[in-house]
């Protein structure tokens, strides 16, 4: 266990966050962490078959409430007081990603079948064709921001399209999801609101006008099983999703892009061979994923953790984007590969693991399917419209994202 605290702030970790997270992983498979706002003590896991063992351990929760002698405001009560959101929003804040155990999985249980593979693979047509619509607005460009242009609206469109958000106010959940995450209080204090208002209404609307979608499937299967999911976990449940599904899956595009890139050889191979497409994928998740820490798990006793001990309070993040390029798991981690054999599942954890793994993975995968198919093997002309080392990353802790990736076709 290093004593040193890891900076999150770090500029090296912006600029190569593999390699930085892979040097900490050699040193030590545990280390104290450096976390903006945070006063509880936190530690770092680095390793991946310790950040297997993390996700699936039912001692270590999401919400530190279920800690015995925990006290003091929750993370959501902490946003409410620090940013002056109204208090009447506060229940909205307590989504499923911070539930654990039966809470949790009655959630989660609800939802799932919105997200399963045969769901999504029933979806595929619709998704090529919200892509090729967005496609057609940047082709007379010469050039534009792939991830701005491209990636953020696909992911937003593909999931609020799920959910059933009308079409028409797509663009607003995508202004108020940038805003969201611009870390800017002021924005805060307005797009929370205009969000959870709007979802209101979308949940009553479908109610008395069901479709195919998420949310008539929420309230449908909450009707026949006596409201086992009120309003305001409908309207949470919402938020939460059309919140991860912009940000992490535009940004996956833009780092396999620029992986690509980088590796004309294996971009030459999936030209070669489609049949590929899946495995390249799965092997940008691996090097590419753009959430490169988990949520804080707090310890509700003192347990071992990669061989050091966590006190009963503490809280332990497993580290996703070290936990891939462990060379213990994968030979030659740095080397892209897209014929490389992962074994049985994921093989990667960039989708997390155990009771959280992330319910959009098939989603996720589908669409970086379509998108190697459409932009990297039908358009064999993508290029980067700027020096590639003029790309510069965000610094924020916990994301592995680009702040643009000019491009041309």
């Amino acid at each position: 266990m290093s004593t040193e605290s890891f900076n999150l702030m770090d500029p090296a970790l912006a600029q190569d966050p593999f390699r930085e997270y892979g040097k900490l992983r050699e040193k030590t498979p545990l280390t104290p962490l450096a976390y903006p706002g945070v006063d509880t003590t936190i530690w770092m896991a680095t390793r991946h078959e310790d950040v297997q063992a993390i996700l699936n351990d039912p001692r270590l929760v999401r919400d530190r409430r279920s800690v015995p002698g925990m006290e003091g405001p929750s993370i959501a009560d902490q946003m409410i007081q620090s940013y002056g959101i109204a208090e009447k929003y506060r229940d909205y804040f307590d989504g499923m990603v911070i539930m654990d155990g039966a809470n949790h999985s009655r959630l989660r249980t609800l939802v799932t079948p919105s997200f399963t593979v045969r769901r999504v693979n029933e979806r595929r047509g619709r998704i090529e064709q919200i892509l090729d619509e967005i496609l057609e607005k940047v082709a007379g460009q010469d050039e534009f921001d792939l991830i701005k242009e491209v990636a953020f609206p696909l992911a937003g469109n593909v999931v609020c399209d799920l959910i059933g958000v009308d079409e028409e106010d797509w663009p607003l959940f995508h202004r108020w999801v940038a805003d969201f995450n611009a870390g800017d209080p002021s924005l805060l204090v307005t797009c929370i609101p205009e969000m959870i208002e709007y979802t209101k209404g979308l949940v009553e609307r479908r109610r008395s006008e069901p479709g195919d979608d998420m949310i008539s499937r929420m309230i449908q299967t909450s009707d026949e099983d006596g409201g086992r999911l009120s309003d305001t976990e409908m309207v949470t449940m919402v938020l939460l999703l059309v919140q991860a599904g912009h940000n992490p899956a535009a940004h996956f595009v833009a780092n396999a892009v620029v992986a690509f890139f980088d590796n004309p050889d294996q971009l030459e191979l999936l030209r070669s061979r489609p049949d590929l497409v899946p495995n390249a994928v799965r092997e940008m998740l691996r090097i590419g994923g753009s959430v490169s820490l988990v949520a804080p798990m707090y310890a509700t006793e003192d347990i071992e953790v990669a061989g050091n001990v966590v006190r009963q309070g503490e809280a332990v993040m497993p580290a996703l984007v070290a936990a891939n390029g462990d060379p213990r798991k994968f030979p030659e981690p740095e080397r892209i590969d897209l014929t490389r054999e992962m074994g049985p599942g994921e093989g990667h954890v960039a989708f997390g693991h155990g009771p959280h793994y992330c319910l959009g993975a098939a989603l996720a995968r589908m669409t970086g399917e379509i998108v190697f198919e459409r932009l990297l093997i039908k358009e064999p002309g993508l290029a980067l419209a700027v020096p590639r080392d003029t790309l510069e990353r965000q610094l924020l802790p916990g994301v592995f994202h680009l702040k643009s990736l000019p491009v041309r076709l």
